[in-house]
């Protein structure tokens, strides 16, 4: 059972999954991974999932909590975690195919191999592993959005002609691209050797 905190993670990662056309599954476990399970203190002061730094073209107010001593400088401050998150990947083209997967283990593939952690191809596949674990999880575990219903097409609208001189089903097939055959099915109460001049025949 979600808890209350996984469930607002859950929310905000709806936002951030339509804005970049990412699979929720993907964002949330991915947000998951990061932040050591919604605990690390960047995200609950900050709404900072990816390390973003303060400068001082920002806002005073963006300004977060001072990032660890041996690096200097502050976080930047978000009002919402998809909005941190969002900010991240858009000023990232590396990451810009993630949404060309099908399913979210896709999408984590492309994320991994991007470069999102670690730099060699044995850390991109750990991350993977690491990913679709939460994944998997997650899928069992959050409330899935309902499957969009299939709406059929359109029926097509039906095709009439009318007889004039010389018409004949095999001279309307021709016109029409159809069959003879076809045209009798449509007009089961015709006789196609006795057409009168204005008679209405369905074609399609």
């Amino acid at each position: 059972m979600p808890t209350t905190i996984n469930m607002i993670y859950w929310v905000q990662a709806q936002k951030a999954s339509k804005a970049l056309g990412w699979d929720v599954l993907l964002v949330y476990s991915q947000w998951q991974l990061e932040s050591s399970n919604f605990s690390s203190n960047n995200l609950k002061q900050n709404n900072n999932l990816a390390g973003q730094t303060w400068t001082p073209s920002l806002p005073l107010a963006m300004k977060g909590t001072a990032r660890p001593a041996k690096e200097g400088g502050y976080y930047v401050k978000y009002t919402e975690a998809s909005q941190g998150y969002i900010d991240f990947v858009n000023h990232n083209p590396r990451y810009g195919k993630v949404g060309t997967g099908k399913i979210a283990e896709d999408q984590a593939r492309i994320l991994a191999n991007a470069g999102w952690a670690g730099s060699t191809q044995k850390d991109y596949d750990n991350y993977y592993n690491n990913l679709c674990a939460l994944i998997k999880q997650n899928r069992a575990l959050m409330p899935q959005p309902a499957p969009k219903p299939v709406t059929p097409p359109p029926a097509p609208k039906p095709v009439y002609d009318t007889v004039g001189t010389g018409d004949t089903f095999w001279s309307f097939a021709k016109q029409y691209n159809t069959t003879i055959d076809a045209i009798q099915k449509l007009n089961p109460g015709v006789d196609p050797t006795k057409l009168r001049m204005g008679q209405k025949i369905r074609i399609k």
